[in-house]
């Protein structure tokens, strides 16, 4: 037996008990994740799609984030998907009012580049306005993708499609 899987822990993600120290990094071979030992957060190598196709359904109805990036700030991460996993830039918008709820502005490099007032408009709107008004018109006019999504445990966002966004960067870009 390799030495590595003599000591077992459980993983601080999926709990299962056969996570290992690599050394450097714990390292649970069921869901692919990796954290420091003094580690609170995950760093997904390649954060699984759920089974469960309800979980955005559940992790809505929470009454709190399990972490929130800064309002209107440019962030590159990646979107992981049934099909790939991408580069991508994000500008966080608006929570829900006491919900685990809120849109993000997708391919937010390009949108800034083509329509930057109407990035800084998107950006100034409250979760409300943009549900009940904005949301299609944005992608209509303007092609701006307007993403609703949850936070879930480990840095990431989730959303409606179970496409999970993680590995979060501040950029310097200026809105």
């Amino acid at each position: 037996m390799d030495d590595k899987f003599e000591d077992t822990t459980v993983c601080i993600r999926c709990g299962e008990e056969n996570a290992y120290f690599d050394g450097t990094f714990y390292v649970c071979p069921d869901c692919d994740c990796e954290w420091k030992p003094c580690q609170k957060t995950i760093i997904p190598k390649n954060p699984p799609l759920f089974e469960d196709e309800y979980i955005y359904d559940q992790l809505v109805k929470l009454e709190r984030p399990f972490f929130k990036l800064k309002h209107g700030q440019m962030y590159n991460c990646k979107i992981h998907t049934k099909d790939s996993t991408e580069e991508m830039s994000i500008i966080p918008l608006a929570f829900e009012k006491n919900k685990n709820r809120q849109f993000i502005l997708v391919d937010a490099i390009n949108q800034l580049n083509k329509n930057p007032q109407i990035v800084k408009e998107i950006i100034e709107k409250d979760f409300d306005y943009i549900w009940e008004y904005e949301q299609d018109k944005y992608r209509k006019e303007y092609n701006a993708l307007i993403y609703e999504c949850a936070t879930n445990e480990g840095n990431t966002l989730i959303d409606e499609e179970d496409a999970v966004f993680y590995d979060f960067h501040e950029t310097k870009k200026e809105m």
